[in-house]
């Protein structure tokens, strides 16, 4: 519930955030350069304070040029975010 406070305070007009199951979000982020994603991402997990309270892996996809249906995003996001999670733990 907190996080989803934090995408409607954060998200511009447009931005839609959904949670899809347990631990998982998918944002829509039209007219976002990939590069703002990551500090996007840190501005969230700062639910309380000035720390980031949680952490997150994800799987980013640029529609139409990557995919360009709603099915194939969310299987290359997936496959992304699997990729992206696996990093994470051989990092820690």
């Amino acid at each position: 519930r907190n996080l989803g406070d934090k995408f409607r305070q954060i998200l511009r007009f447009g931005d839609n955030a959904a949670r899809i199951g347990g631990d998982e979000f998918a944002l829509i982020l039209p007219e976002t350069d990939p590069a703002d994603i990551a500090p996007l991402l840190e501005r969230a997990a700062m639910i309380s304070g000035d720390e980031p309270s949680i952490g997150f892996s994800y799987g980013l996809v640029i529609c139409p040029v990557e995919a360009d249906t709603v099915d194939s995003a969310f299987k290359l996001a997936d496959e992304r975010l699997y990729d992206a999670k696996a990093a994470r733990k051989v990092s820690n």
